[in-house]
């Protein structure tokens, strides 16, 4: 039994149907992806002018002088430029957290420094997350070479950075330990500890602690990972297990 065959003409008009509507779809797809992209840098521009409002005002309410302010939310807005910079231009950035502490460890001593130690598995973080964990880990390095073991180039003190992965939750900690010339007072009402105890907690949901110690501080920061950092982190331990 022949199979009757479509005339020409109306298979015309069938193949330029499917392919309008084809068109039609690929267009609409098109448009939900801008409004998405326009929708997520509506929200990260608004996060970032709130931080920025966030810093300068405690900047200038936790400063001595005019001078001071203007040095400290000039280091804070550079911190913070060193983040976002990238994320605007990839917004699927990840920060490797040893980089992180790395980065800002070198802004304010030598990468040959045998009184700091920094160790932990590879974790990778989410911009919104790196955002104001790189903000606290400037505060922590301008805290040391300001007033505790870095302050002291003939001291004693340590410093060592360590963190580890326990049940889907980045449990980081920043202790300094030996400090004998100064005393951590400045960082008891300072922006520094403001933010690590209460800022963090309510950016990224982090349970932190600012502990002051006999000749020293206890910094611990608990931050729950994404699924795809804890992944990252837990395929790191392994390999160094």
């Amino acid at each position: 039994m022949e199979t009757a065959s479509r005339p020409e003409g109306q298979r015309g008009v069938v193949d330029t149907t499917s392919d309008i509507e084809r068109m039609r779809r690929e267009l609409q797809a098109s448009r939900d992806r801008e409004l998405a992209l326009r929708n997520e840098l509506a929200h990260r521009v608004r996060n970032i002018l709130a931080i920025t409002r966030s810093l300068f005002s405690r900047t200038v309410e936790t400063a001595a002088t005019l001078e001071h302010a203007t040095d400290h939310f000039r280091g804070r807005l550079d911190a913070l430029a060193r983040y976002h910079g990238r994320t605007a231009s990839t917004p699927d950035s990840e920060f490797d957290l040893e980089m992180m502490v790395s980065d800002e460890l070198l802004t304010v001593t030598l990468a040959t420094d045998t009184r700091v130690s920094v160790v932990g598995p590879t974790v990778l973080m989410r911009h919104t997350q790196a955002e104001v964990m790189g903000l606290a880990l400037h505060e922590l390095a301008i805290n040391s070479i300001k007033f505790g073991v870095l302050a002291d180039d003939q001291g004693q003190g340590r410093l060592r950075v360590r963190w580890s992965i326990e049940d889907s939750v980045l449990a980081f900690e920043w202790s300094e330990t030996g400090i004998s010339i100064v005393t951590p007072a400045p960082m008891r009402k300072g922006f520094g500890r403001q933010f690590i105890e209460q800022a963090l907690p309510f950016q990224i949901g982090a349970n932190s602690s600012f502990e002051v110690v006999p000749g020293g501080i206890i910094v611990r920061i608990d931050v729950p990972l994404s699924e795809n950092s804890r992944a990252d982190a837990l395929e790191a331990a392994k390999d160094i297990s």
